[in-house]
Formats: C-alpha cells, sequence, structure tokens
C-alpha cells in the first residue's frame, strides 16, 4: 500500500490533470507524458501501488500527468471475468480518448497484477484461452460484449505510446521478446499470438519473476513475488520511462524500433496447454492470492 504521502501526492497529481473521465471531452493535455495506470485486485480505486512510480516520473518529466482507469479490479462482486471485461473496455476507451484529444502527447501505459492484463488485452488482443474461460465465467456479462473487445487496438491509438509496463501480468508468454524478470513459464491466461506487442519493440516491457502463481505458474509458488515489482523495480522501470520519454521526443528511432521477432516454440512448447488450465485450475489460481 501506498504511505499517506505517497497517496497525497500522487491524489494531487490526478487531481491536477485527469479528474475527468477519458471519455469526456473536457481531457486536459499535458505539456509532459500522460501516464495510464491500472490497478491490480483489490486495490483501493486510484492508480495503486504503481502510482508511486508515476509519481516519481512526474518529479522529472515536467508537466506530466497521472489517470488511473476506473474499472472495478475485483475477484467477485462483480466476478473477475466481469471485472476485466470492464476494465479491457476502460482501457481501450481512455487510451482512444487521449490519442484523439491530444495528438502532439506521449503516453505511457503502466499495469499492475490484474492491471496488466487488462492493459495488455488492450494493446495486444485478448488470449484466446481468456476468452473462452471469460465467456464460460462472466455470467451476465454478453459473450459478444467480450468479444468485441477482443482484438488488440489499431496502430492509429498506439502510434503516441512510449512505453507499456506491465507487472506480473496473467497473460505472460514465456517466449515474449519483450519479458524481463525471472520468470521462465508462462501465466494462467497465457498469449499463444503476442505479434500485435512484439511490433511496439523497446516500447513495451512484462515483468514476471519466478514464483508468481499468475504469471509463471510451473514454478514453485512464492505469493510474495507477485506483491513486490514495484518495490523490486522501481528504480529500473522510472529510468527507462524517462529514457524512452526522452529519445522519442528527440526523435532517435531505436527508442521505438521494432524486436527482433522470435522463433514461435510448437504448440506444446513455451506454453501451458488449454487442456492445463481447466476450469479447476484457474479457480485455484484465482483463490490463492490477489491477481
Amino acid at each position: 500500500m501506498l504511505n499517506r504521502r505517497v497517496a497525497a501526492a500522487v491524489a494531487s497529481l490526478l487531481a491536477g490533470a485527469s479528474a475527468a473521465s477519458a471519455a469526456n471531452s473536457t481531457i486536459e493535455c499535458p505539456d509532459g507524458l500522460q501516464m495510464i495506470i491500472a490497478r491490480g485486485t483489490g486495490e483501493d480505486e486510484g492508480p495503486g501501488v504503481t502510482g508511486a512510480i508515476g509519481l516519481q516520473i512526474a518529479k522529472l518529466i515536467e508537466g506530466s500527468a497521472v489517470h488511473a482507469i476506473d474499472y472495478p479490479a475485483s475477484f467477485d462482486q462483480p466476478s473477475y471475468f466481469v471485472s476485466v471485461s470492464n476494465g479491457t473496455a476502460a482501457v481501450r476507451e481512455t487510451l482512444t480518448a487521449y490519442t484523439k484529444a491530444c495528438p502532439d502527447t506521449k503516453l505511457a501505459l503502466f499495469g499492475y497484477s490484474q492491471g496488466a492484463q487488462i492493459t495488455s488485452n488492450t494493446i495486444c488482443g485478448m488470449p484466446d484461452v481468456w476468452a473462452a474461460m471469460a465467456v464460460m465465467g462472466a455470467g451476465s456479462r454478453n459473450a459478444v460484449d467480450i468479444l468485441s473487445i477482443g482484438d488488440a487496438v489499431d496502430e492509429e491509438y498506439t502510434k503516441n505510446i512510449v512505453s507499456v509496463v506491465l507487472f506480473g501480468d496473467p497473460t505472460h508468454q514465456s517466449d515474449a521478446p519483450y519479458n524481463h524478470g525471472t520468470g521462465i513459464d508462462s501465466g494462467v491466461f497465457y498469449r499463444a499470438d503476442h505479434k500485435a506487442c512484439d511490433a511496439l519493440g523497446k516500447r513495451i516491457r512484462s515483468y514476471c519473476d519466478t514464483g508468481d502463481p499468475y504469471c509463471d505458474v510451473a514454478s514453485p509458488t512464492n505469493l510474495t513475488t507477485h506483491g513486490v515489482y514495484v518495490e523490486t523495480y522501481h528504480e529500473e522501470v522510472i529510468k527507462y520511462v524517462v529514457d524512452q520519454y526522452t529519445k522519442i521526443q528527440g526523435g532517435i528511432a531505436d527508442a521505438s524500433e521494432d524486436g527482433p521477432s522470435p522463433t514461435q516454440p510448437p504448440d506444446s512448447a513455451g506454453a501451458i496447454s488449454f487442456g492445463a488450465i481447466s476450469g479447476v485450475l484457474v479457480a485455484v489460481a484465482l483463490a490463492v492470492g490477489t491477481l
């Protein structure tokens, strides 16, 4: 949890530039970097623990602002499936709105846990495994609604992105070229096709460490791992985002060029089979901690 001083500072940063909904026509376009942050399951409304990173970046890039994604971030009431679907729609709407309203503003996206999933769903498209499970588990959520937000956003809405940072993403795929951290396996809702994210090249990083039961499911479980990404990587991430912003603003090509296309493994390699992610496994994975 953020301490009171950090929380107050983040709240001030939010109020200064992004208090209005991103879908609102009164969006204010910051002179610096517009950060869009999606919190994890069970975190209080706002940017969550990742807001501390946003606060530090705002100190280094003058005129920056934070927008916290407004979505349930819940495990139940509503269900995780409904929460992720609503959150994915919210990220898409926010990204679209800022891109249209602020064509000259650079954007940075952050997501932790469930927030990482809704962010990567938007940028990379929903994994097939997740879409199937979501349709079965969403209950009152219409399957058409879920599938309508299944594709990655068009390149038109990623052109102003300088960085995407994901922490403990349940859709983590072990062979993705943008992976960082010590994790070696894939996540609960692994993304077999990550070409849309590959296209961002150096503009995306997904942090997953060994022991995280949501992004590295085959390793021995260490629940603590899932909760300490910001503590572990904050300095590295702050430098990465600031460097990306500085280079892209300065027109340095290698800050945004595509990364190498990885050799795709056979369906059985580097990923968990659909059968391994049965409804029972998903229920257990969701129940052992906070996604």
